[in-house]
């Protein structure tokens, strides 16, 4: 072959290869063979191309995630298998936490118990029950004794523990002339946790059985009475 034939096969090799390189990277993009054997680095990767499709389920441990936020964590998805409980402090029930009520009544004379006052408060959920109870009694104009318990109930049951026994000698002394008789009486506050109750209406109450000895000053019987007020707050059940 001439020279002159081979300098034109040689022009039109070397043209060839570089239309093929062209072709190559206008279909098929350019590529880059990966530096080591089975290593892939961050910047192997463009930004938001690793899908679901390209992780094995169950490949990933706690070592291979540094931070989770929020989003990462689909609603309900942890359950107490993924939660240290003893990390968690005692949470009370937040849909009746500090719930309560207030109220105020008063009895008489009675050797047994009547109620004095009541009350009632709703249980969002299963919860005990802090009662406070101001008890003042009193009779009329200076009776000899006053003598008798008083005590917390829920739902008609006496908390036995909250009863307190009340005895006073209430006959007292005349003030200077042209004023009243002086009074005589005596205050004590009743205080309960409860056992825990179901959900719904518990009512709360205070029942007395106190009695007055002796003739009054104004010639009658003395009588005895107690004046309540109570408070409830709903607790949760622990």
């Amino acid at each position: 072959m001439s020279e002159s034939l081979l300098r034109i096969a040689r022009h039109f090799r070397d043209q060839w290869a570089a239309f093929l390189t062209m072709f190559l990277v206008l279909t098929a993009g350019s590529a880059y063979a990966l530096d080591g054997t089975d290593t892939v680095f961050s910047d192997d990767i463009v930004d938001g191309q690793v899908s679901t499709a390209d992780v094995a389920d169950g490949s990933l441990t706690g070592r291979d995630v540094r931070n989770l936020s929020s989003i990462d964590i689909a609603p309900d998805a942890l359950g107490t298998g993924q939660v240290s409980e003893s990390s968690l402090e005692i949470v009370p029930v937040a849909s009746q936490a500090g719930s309560g009520r207030t109220g105020s009544g008063s009895c008489g004379e009675s050797a047994t118990f009547v109620d004095c006052g009541r009350l009632t408060v709703d249980l969002a959920k299963p919860g005990r029950l802090l009662i406070i109870a101001d008890v003042q009694t009193g009779t009329g104009l200076f009776a000899d004794d006053v003598t008798g318990p008083c005590r917390l109930k829920v739902n008609g049951a006496p908390i036995e523990a909250s009863e307190t026994y009340f005895k006073y000698d209430d006959e007292g002394e005349l003030t200077p002339f042209g004023y009243a008789p002086e009074g005589a009486g005596q205050d004590a506050t009743l205080t309960a946790v409860s056992h825990v109750y179901p959900t719904g209406r518990q009512a709360v109450g205070v029942e007395c059985a106190l009695v007055a000895s002796g003739e009054a000053l104004n010639g009658e019987d003395g009588h005895a009475s107690a004046g309540v007020d109570i408070s409830v707050v709903a607790l949760s059940d622990r």
